[in-house]
């Protein structure tokens, strides 16, 4: 009997045994089907956020390659999400930063040279992936060193890899793109990802940057016309859209006087007997073209960094310098400026982009071809001066005797193409420098 009962009391503790056995099998299983579904969970929304944050890249380069944007200091809205397994929703939010710089090539380059030597490397990104256009091919580097640009690839976005000479132009336009998303909110995310990406600048490009006719003199003071001057926009016809304003474009007030001052436009003519009202070629009053932001309706660099871009690629002048016979290139003139009478800056073929950070002084036939922007007073006193192309000023813009201003596209085409850290046309192509997990 006492067997029988030793057997018995042996036969419930083995079942005792196996019933724990079972719990925690079945406890273990539960819990980890239950982090597995947890972390399929996790993976799935995580999964949305990249694509979500992917979208709000896209979303950036197609407002600012497309669209025309700004890349420093943008930002984009909200979008909805709905996965496939059911109803939800996401954010993103898009933030960008600009990186301009120019210098020269210091020595040739040949077409299959894997590092660059530049005369002043200051100023180019040294974060992993990077670009630079020289001349007009566009490149890759992955560091800097020294002055010397390391782990290049060569013709990238359709360019081609070809042998540059020494001194050429090297610059460099970075959009840089953060692209944040969380699902649902990105204050409250289950799932959030962070993207960073590259728009590579393929070639700077002076525009205005409204959406108005450029204008053949703008000014953020007043506009003098007095004695016998002409401005004159011919590319702009009387009934094409945009037309007001699209000839002189002012903040302050127009001041007249004399019997023969004119402004033109295709098909029409504003003179001392005629009305403005009848042809409104001058636009007072424009609040766009205030002292604060005239220099941005043109470039999208500040006026410290064109100078500086000046300063790299040796077209800086000091104030008392002449820069009679100068053309082709950019030139930031530090100082008040008068040519004297007699002067050429610029020609139909090869104009010039000129910023005086002071005052200007036109004379006698003094000729400039090409843009002009004046960081001060614009003056042209005495006798026939010429500008062709197209000039723009934050103080008062005086235009006295017989000078004319003519606006001319070919011209500011031309223009387009000289390097110096103006506006930037932007590759259609993104690249991911990085992405982060949250």
């Amino acid at each position: 009997m006492k067997r029988r009962d030793c057997q018995d009391g042996f036969l419930a503790i083995v079942a005792i045994v196996v019933v724990v056995i079972v719990a925690f099998i079945a406890v273990t299983a539960t819990y980890q089907f239950t982090g597995d579904s947890l972390s399929s969970f996790n993976h799935l929304r995580s999964a949305q956020a990249f694509h979500i944050a992917q979208a709000g890249i896209e979303q950036g380069k197609h407002d600012i390659v497309t669209n025309g944007n700004t890349c420093s200091g943008y930002a984009s809205g909200v979008v909805t999400f709905t996965p496939s397994s059911g109803s939800g929703s996401g954010q993103y939010q898009v933030t960008g930063s600009i990186n301009s710089a120019a210098t020269t090539l210091n020595g040739a380059l040949s077409n299959s040279a894997t590092s660059i030597a530049l005369v002043n490397a200051s100023g180019f990104t040294n974060s992993g992936t990077s670009a630079a256009i020289v001349d007009n091919e566009v490149i890759t580097y992955t560091g800097v060193s020294g002055n010397t640009l390391t782990g290049v690839i060569r013709g990238i976005n359709g360019t081609a890899a070809v042998a540059h000479s020494s001194g050429a132009n090297v610059q460099q336009n970075e959009c840089f793109l953060t692209s944040t998303a969380g699902i649902p909110t990105i204050g409250s995310p289950s799932g959030k990802r962070i993207l960073k990406a590259l728009i590579v600048g393929t070639s700077f490009g002076f525009n205005i940057g409204g959406n108005f006719v450029i204008p053949a003199a703008a000014g953020s003071g007043n506009f003098s016309l007095q004695g016998n001057p002409t401005v004159a926009n011919p590319s702009v016809n009387l009934g094409g859209p945009g037309y007001p304003g699209s000839n002189i474009l002012i903040n302050g007030t127009l001041n007249t006087t004399g019997n023969s001052w004119q402004t033109t436009v295709a098909g029409g003519t504003n003179s001392s007997s005629g009305s403005l009202g009848v042809n409104p070629d001058i636009q007072q009053n424009t609040s766009a073209f205030n002292s604060a932001n005239l220099f941005s309706q043109y470039f999208n660099v500040t006026p410290t960094q064109m100078r500086a871009s000046a300063i790299s690629n040796g077209t800086f002048h000091a104030a008392g310098s002449s820069i009679n016979g100068l053309h082709g290139q950019v030139i930031w003139y530090d100082g008040d400026l008068t040519l004297g009478g007699g002067s050429t800056v610029g020609t139909a073929a090869s104009p010039v982009l000129l910023i005086v950070n002071g005052n200007l002084s036109l004379k006698g036939n003094d000729r400039v071809t090409g843009f002009v922007f004046v960081l001060g007073t614009s003056d042209a006193a005495s006798g026939t001066p010429d500008v062709t192309g197209a000039i723009a000023g934050i103080g008062d813009i005086s235009l006295k005797g017989n000078p004319t201003v003519t606006l001319d596209q070919s011209v500011l085409t031309l223009v387009n193409q000289i390097s110096g850290g103006t506006n930037v046309k932007y590759s259609n192509n993104a690249v991911i420098l990085q992405e982060s997990f949250q």
